[in-house]
Order: structure tokens, then sequence, then C-alpha cells
């Protein structure tokens, strides 16, 4: 991986970096036979591109739930997407890197949003779930992460993960006080208090500002350049590739023009005291870039400081990322980052015993 990142760990958390380096053999192995064609596949087959009712309602709603041969039900890896990223084949490769990374018996539950899959909206927002995105609140996704939770079982180990719109709808769920106690991991965070509140022009401006150097950071997963998947990769994020995303998000608009008015929220700092308030075994592992303009590095390390006056480095993490906000794209920084949120809560279900 080509981010320099500072990540300082204390003695009870160092294994996890000797871990990470045996399951990277695993997730290249999977990028290594993994095609755009086989993730469609994967999208289109039901038995993984599940539909669910959405309690109190006559709707129903999509969400990819995959669930590996001799697996274990009670283990749940949550991955959030993030804007208009809902089925592109990168963010179903990292969720699916992230999962051989973390832990592969574990149930790979995938939250897509206003991007379609074929004619299908997933989430399919009413018009009062739009007016609520719209109001800057993240329910109308948090609704539907906890719907397939409790229709799976309610798995007890869960590990939840998003970054950038994927970390606000992550800190959203974790620290929504019908949702259980989880391990989870964010980066880049765009709903972190501000001095100044941004305008909703500000915001569109500071993610098209925020590009620079996605490519090299994609390109950068594969050990081998030559791997099917990363080719394909390759052209997506060439100028033509990035001209037909942007123009799919502009088609299927009427979620996507919703959805980026709740990251004009300042509610991730009460949500991550929320999440870790809930039980001595709830963990977060806080990450952010210093060159996004997504995520205020300045409102990050105050947040920072603030939670570790509250919480100790065995329960809470926050690692620096040296780079873009495209960091979001890097398989094994978030992977990495997962894998630390879910030991830090063995080990701290471990002191409890």
């Amino acid at each position: 991986m080509n981010t320099r990142y500072s990540l300082e760990l204390n003695a009870s958390q160092l294994p996890v970096q000797a871990e990470f380096e045996q399951a990277r053999e695993r997730g290249d192995a999977l990028l290594a036979d993994l095609t755009k064609a086989s993730i469609a596949g994967m999208i289109a087959n039901p038995d993984n591109m599940r539909t669910f009712d959405l309690p109190g309602s006559d709707r129903q709603f999509g969400m990819l739930v995959h669930q590996p041969e001799d697996g274990d039900p009670n283990k749940l890896l949550i991955f959030h997407s993030s804007f208009a990223g809902g089925k592109n084949a990168d963010s179903v490769a990292e969720a699916l890197y992230m999962r051989e990374v973390v832990d592969p018996s574990a149930t790979l539950m995938i939250q897509m949003n206003g991007s379609r899959v074929g004619e299908k909206s997933p989430m399919n927002f009413s018009d009062n779930d739009r007016r609520l995105l719209k109001g800057r609140y993240l329910a109308p996704f948090v609704k539907r992460t906890q719907a397939v939770v409790e229709s799976i079982g309610n798995p007890e180990d869960q590990v939840v993960f998003g970054a950038s719109q994927g970390a606000a709808v992550a800190l959203a769920y974790s620290g929504d006080h019908d949702s259980a106690a989880v391990a989870t991991a964010v980066l880049d965070v765009p709903t972190l208090p501000l001095d100044e509140p941004r305008t909703f022009n500000q915001l569109r401006k500071n993610f098209g500002s925020s590009g620079k150097g996605l490519k090299d950071i994609m390109i950068g997963n594969f050990s081998d350049p030559e791997w099917r998947f990363a080719k394909e990769m390759d052209a997506q994020y060439g100028l033509l590739g990035t001209v037909r995303q942007v123009a799919g998000m502009v088609r299927h608009g009427k979620d996507n023009l919703a959805i980026p008015h709740t990251l004009l929220s300042q509610a991730a700092e009460s949500q991550m005291f929320a999440a870790l308030g809930k039980s001595d075994d709830a963990t977060l592992v806080h990450s952010w870039t210093t060159e996004s303009a997504v995520s205020s590095l300045e409102s990050n390390l105050d947040v920072h400081a603030r939670i570790r006056k509250s919480f100790n480095g065995e329960r809470y993490q926050g690692i620096v990322a040296r780079g873009p906000h495209g960091v979001a794209l890097s398989y094994e920084f978030c992977a990495q980052s997962s894998l630390l949120a879910r030991t830090m809560r063995s080990h701290a279900g471990l002191r409890r015993k």
C-alpha cells in the first residue's frame, strides 16, 4: 500500500499487525480471482441481494447479504458504502477484501445507497425518507440496517465500517439507542462539528476536490497490476470511467440528490460518545486523512482529544493517514482499521471476564 499512516498501538494491540500480515495473503488471493463480471453475478444472485420488509411500513428494500459456506452466524461485518458507490465493483471488492482480513467466517452485509442495481434502487426510499435525508437525518439508512441485522438473528459479534458518507451512516447506526454495542471503524467522517457550519455549496466543493490520487490509491491495492480486476479498475478510474460514473449518479438523482444533505449534520461526535458508552466492550477506531476537505483535520484532532479524555486507548484509537480523502479506497488501510476495532473489542471482552 502506498499510503503512510501513524498507528500507535499499546502492548495488548500489537498482535494485530502480525495477524494482518497473515490475513493479507487471503485478501490477495481473493483479488487475484476477482472480476467485475464475478461481482455483478454476486449482486444479481437473489441469495445475496435480498429483499427485506421495512418495519412500520409497507415498503421493501434490498441489501446485499453474503453468508459464506460453513460461516459463523454469530459474526457480522457491516460495510456502509460511500456516496453513490453502492453498486460499484470497487466498493463490493473492498468489502470482500475486508472480510477476508477481519474474519472470513463472518456474514458480510453491504448497505447500498441510492445507486441503482439494474433497474432497482436498493434502499427504496420514500418521499418522506428523502425529506428526512434532506433534513440531515440518517434514520432511513439506520432503520434499514437494523431491520436486516434483526432478520439474520442479531449476531453478537458485529464489526461496522464506513468511510466518508459511509462513516456518517456507520456512526449513526453504532450510536443509535436501538443498535447493539459493536466494534466500529470509520475514516474521514464528514459530519464532525465545525467552527463555521458549511453550506451545501461548500460541501459540494469539498467533495469535488476529493478526487486527488484516487486512481493511484486504487491501483495500489493490487500486488500484481496484471490481475484482471486491477486492469478493470485502472480503466474505471480513468477519465472516461469517471465521466460515466458521475453520469450514472446524476441519472439516478432522486436519492443521490437527497443524501448529501445528511453530510451537513454535525452529529458525529455525540454519536461516537453514544457508541462507546453502550458497553465496556464497545470500541471505535477513528481515522482521518491529512489532506481531506471532506473531513476537517482540525475537527478530527479536536474530537480525538475530547474522546481520549473519556475513553482510554483500550477501547478508542485515533489514526492519522498522511494523504488525500481517496485513502478511503485503500483496501489495506480500511481493512486493518476494522481488524483493529474487532481485536480491541475481543480484548475488552476478556478484561470484563
